[in-house]
């Protein structure tokens, strides 16, 4: 799948363009964090013995800080 010069999503012969993306990472800019620590719960064996049922319950999320954390070049030729 590519895109329209105009940088939307396309199929089909008209599909020749492409995007490239750049992300700053740091705590300042774009970055990870955990609300909370993991919580992770064995549950034992379920059925014939031979599958292990894990409950794992980890408060994630991603943040962006800065308006030049993330970028985007679009409307890229595919030669």
């Amino acid at each position: 799948m590519g895109e329209l010069n105009t940088g939307v999503a396309s199929t089909g012969a008209s599909a020749v363009y492409t995007s490239i993306y750049a992300v700053n990472y740091g705590t300042d800019h774009f970055f990870g964090w955990q609300f909370d620590d993991i919580n992770v719960q064995d549950l034992g064996l379920i059925n014939n013995g031979v599958i292990y049922r894990t409950f794992i319950d980890w408060i994630i999320g991603f943040m962006n800080q800065s308006t030049r954390s993330l970028g985007r070049l679009y409307d890229l030729k595919i030669a």
